[in-house]
């Protein structure tokens, strides 16, 4: 790859040979490979179609590399991801290579390949773990394997009926929640890892496709540097085809899944589209490929991507929109990419609120503590609140019996007098805190000795909402905590 990596999206064409099925058809080939980057297309008529004639034109695209159907994949593999490879294990960043194109052009072919030709994920893992196997650093490799099916992430490593959610992180970027990661020592682990994922994809047979990959495969790839604990990121990533209803199934599943596959590649056009443009918002919420892809496409990343066209005049649409496509990601600008720094174990900050300022993390502090003693008259005020409630049911219960006591029971009378003021002390508590003195509130107030038993059965109802408003004072105190700690990230 050319120095442009480092600030641009590096496009590889390759045109895969002519099928058996599109030879005995006929068909002629409409796309040329000029030289090593020159890549035409032409349309044709025939003999009968005289308007179509007097139209007929060839477009010529230029790219970083061009290769026809008798290129192997080592060749391949050495203009697209065996550049990658070497910028990741020297840590100069992060590194994508995806591979696009309709449907039964070839891509899963060159991205994964067979035992006899091994295609471009295989091959760079391969010369990765030779170089971890001939460094001195002590490289730890973890891997994870996924695929995005009508808009669902699922593990292809620990294969469930779960899907996953997308989370983004402002300093590792957009990850996978509860994705499988494993490490690996070696090129027949991750091999056999890759076949087990293989196995969980999703492929089914269509009418342009007897194996069409009905899902978009991401292997991402995490070295890790013991010494300054710098992680590097590799994503090899197969994309489902783009196709057309006609050409595959109609009204089946099959069509459905390429409703889903279409509507994620074109988010994935209107994402380079806006970074050609040079817009401000680049939509890539739009789709969960598009968010994986956030920082291959917007950020500091070296990105190579692998246009696979199939030649035949048949598929002219096909690959006439995929070179065009092509064509407007050549103009993407990234940004210089560098390793994320990761502290070591014994000097990892104890919360993320140690590298804020100082103003912030006191003011987080007070919050908490604020929150903390809300808890605790929360739950003293409940307390309070029940044996009230109790005290008020014995009172409906004897009170007959009490009202009709002769008087050697004054000193039951005295013990019941002096819970009915500890009632109605709690009582006004509550109304004290409900007026908005909930910190620093003083001394209960005692009631007079002569407090009637009216005042003791105070209403129930009047005591839930009470405490439903102090619950809901609880809950606006979290929320300024979660948007000053969201303000100081």
């Amino acid at each position: 790859v050319r120095d442009e990596c480092k600030n641009g999206v590096q496009v590889i064409v390759r045109v895969r040979p002519t099928s058996g099925a599109e030879t005995s058809a006929g068909t002629l080939n409409c796309i040329e490979v000029q030289d090593s980057r020159e890549v035409q297309i032409s349309e044709f008529a025939s003999g009968k179609d005289v308007l179509r004639q007097h139209r007929l034109r060839s477009r010529r695209f230029v790219f970083d590399s061009a290769f026809d159907g008798r290129s192997t994949q080592e060749e391949v593999y050495g203009k697209s991801a065996k550049p990658l490879v070497e910028a990741v294990m020297e840590g100069r960043g992060n590194a994508t290579c995806f591979c696009y194109g309709a449907t039964g052009a070839g891509k899963t072919h060159t991205m994964l390949g067979t035992a006899e030709q091994p295609g471009v994920m295989v091959l760079a893992l391969r010369d990765l773990f030779r170089a971890v196997q001939q460094g001195a650093d002590g490289f730890q490799v973890m891997l994870s394997y996924l695929e995005i099916y009508n808009e669902l992430v699922k593990d292809l490593l620990k294969p469930s009926g779960t899907t996953l959610e997308l989370r983004e992180d402002p300093h590792t970027g957009v990850g996978v929640v509860g994705l499988t990661q494993v490490e690996a020592t070696s090129t027949e682990e991750v091999m056999a890892l890759l076949h087990k994922g293989n196995r969980s994809r999703t492929t089914e047979p269509t009418r342009a496709n007897a194996t069409s990959s009905r899902s978009h495969a991401i292997l991402q790839i995490f070295i890790t540097r013991p010494q300054t604990r710098a992680v590097s990121k590799l994503s090899l990533i197969d994309l489902a085809g783009s196709e057309r209803a006609l050409a595959t199934d109609i009204r089946t599943v099959r069509s459905a899944e390429g409703a889903h596959i279409n509507k994620s590649l074109l988010a994935l056009s209107g994402c380079i589209n806006a970074l050609v443009q040079g817009k401000k918002h680049i939509p890539f919420r739009n789709s969960k490929l598009t968010q994986l892809l956030k920082d291959s496409l917007g950020g500091g990343c070296m990105t190579a991507m692998i246009a696979n066209v199939s030649p035949a005049f048949l598929s002219f649409s096909e690959s006439s929109n995929t070179l065009h496509w092509a064509d407007r990601a050549k103009e993407i600008k990234t940004g210089e990419g560098k390793a994320m720094e990761v502290k070591p174990v014994g000097g990892l900050a104890a919360t993320f609120q140690d590298c804020l300022p100082a103003d912030t993390t006191a003011l987080l502090q007070k919050l908490r503590e604020e929150n903390l003693a809300l808890k605790a008259k929360v739950e003293e005020m409940s307390a309070a609140q029940e044996e009230a409630a109790r005290e008020q049911c014995r009172l409906s219960r004897h009170g007959t019996t009490a009202a009709a006591g002769s008087s050697g029971g004054g000193e039951e009378m005295k013990a019941r007098d002096r819970k009915r003021r500890k009632s109605k002390a709690c009582a006004m508590d509550i109304e004290a805190l409900q007026e908005g003195d909930m910190m620093e509130m003083g001394s209960p107030v005692v009631g007079s000795q002569e407090a009637d038993e009216g005042g003791v059965k105070r209403s129930h109802e009047e005591q839930e909402k009470t405490i439903a408003l102090l619950k809901s004072q609880l809950e606006e105190l979290y929320e300024r905590t979660f948007r000053a700690e969201s303000a100081a990230k």
